[in-house]
């Protein structure tokens, strides 16, 4: 046991002493190039006129019916997906 003991203080000193010899590499300057992400939607809408509705009817705002489309226009530099 005591032999073990020993052992493990003596790896414990040499790790301490290569550890204290090892030393970092000189100075250096780093270029790096970022560029921003913007992410920007510009939504326009209309007004849009539903007028009387009979019970349990539905009408659209797509071309065949009141022909009110919604826009969204993608103002930034990042390729999106929208859910609208």
């Amino acid at each position: 046991m005591k032999s073990l003991i020993v052992t493990i203080c003596i790896l414990g000193l040499v790790g301490m002493v290569v550890g204290v010899a090892v030393k970092g590499a000189e100075t250096a300057g780093v270029a790096a190039t970022v560029t921003a992400q913007n992410i920007s939607v510009a939504v326009a809408d209309g007004i849009v006129e539903y007028g009387t509705l009979p019970v349990n009817t539905t009408k659209s705002t797509l071309v065949n019916e009141l022909t009110d489309l919604q826009t969204a226009t993608n103002n930034g530099n990042v390729t999106e997906k929208f859910n609208i």
